[in-house]
C-alpha cells in the first residue's frame, strides 16, 4: 500500500514542476546555510587559536626579559680564587733577617685586649645612726615640715628648711636621692645615708 501512495507521489511531482523547482531551491539554499556555519566555525577557531599563540607569545618575551634583567643585576663570578689575608706579627714593620728561626711563638702575634672594667658596686644606703658622726650632726641639722611618699615617685615631695624638694634635688653638698615611706636618702657621692624623717618631725 505505501509503494502506492509513494508511487502517485512521485507522479505528482513529475506532473508538477514548479513544486519540483522549489524542493530544488530549499535543498540548494540549506546546503549553503550549512556551508556558512562550518565556515564561520573554522573562521572562529582560527582566529581562537591565533589569540591563544600571540598570549603565549608575549609571556615568553616578558619571562625573558625579566631573566635577562635579573640576570644583568649578577656580577660575574671571579675565575681567579680569593687570596687570603697575610697574618703578621705585631712588628710586622721590621723585616725578619736570614739568621733569625722560622718558627716565632704564635703567642707574640697578637696583642691582648683588655677586658672591659668591671661596673661600679652598687651602694646601698647606712641608717642614721650607723653613719659617721660628721655626716649625723650635717644631716640633722635639717629641718623637715613635711613629708609626701607616693608610689608614683614623681608624686613624692619633702619639705626641707623651708623647701618643697623632689627626688633629684639637692641641698648644699646633699642630693634627694630617694623619699621613702618613713623618711629620705640622701647621697652625697660618698656615702648614702637614710633618714627617718618622721622621727624626726617638727
Amino acid at each position: 500500500m505505501s509503494l502506492i501512495v509513494e508511487a502517485s507521489r512521485r507522479r505528482q511531482t513529475a506532473d508538477d514542476p514548479d513544486e519540483a523547482a522549489a524542493r530544488a531551491h530549499e535543498r540548494a539554499t540549506q546546503r549553503e546555510r550549512t556551508s556558512q556555519r562550518v565556515t564561520t566555525t573554522i573562521v572562529c577557531l582560527v582566529l581562537l587559536a591565533g589569540g591563544i599563540g600571540w598570549r603565549l607569545y608575549l609571556d615568553h618575551q616578558a619571562s625573558r626579559s625579566t631573566h635577562v634583567a635579573a640576570s644583568a643585576d649578577i656580577p660575574p663570578a671571579d675565575p681567579t680564587p680569593a687570596r687570603a689575608p697575610d697574618i703578621l706579627p705585631v712588628d710586622a714593620t721590621r723585616a725578619r733577617s736570614d739568621d733569625e728561626p722560622a718558627n716565632v711563638d704564635s703567642s707574640s702575634w697578637y696583642q691582648p685586649i683588655d677586658p672591659p672594667p668591671p661596673p661600679p658596686p652598687q651602694r646601698k644606703p647606712v641608717r642614721l645612726d650607723s653613719a659617721p658622726e660628721a655626716v649625723r650632726l650635717e644631716l640633722l641639722q635639717f629641718r623637715y615640715s613635711s613629708h609626701l611618699y607616693s608610689s608614683l615617685p614623681a608624686a613624692r615631695s619633702l619639705s626641707v628648711n623651708a623647701r618643697r624638694l623632689h627626688e633629684g634635688d639637692a641641698v648644699g653638698d646633699w642630693a634627694l636621692a630617694e623619699i621613702t615611706e618613713r623618711g629620705a636618702i640622701w647621697d652625697n657621692g660618698d656615702i648614702m645615708v637614710d633618714v627617718p624623717v618622721l622621727d624626726l618631725w617638727e
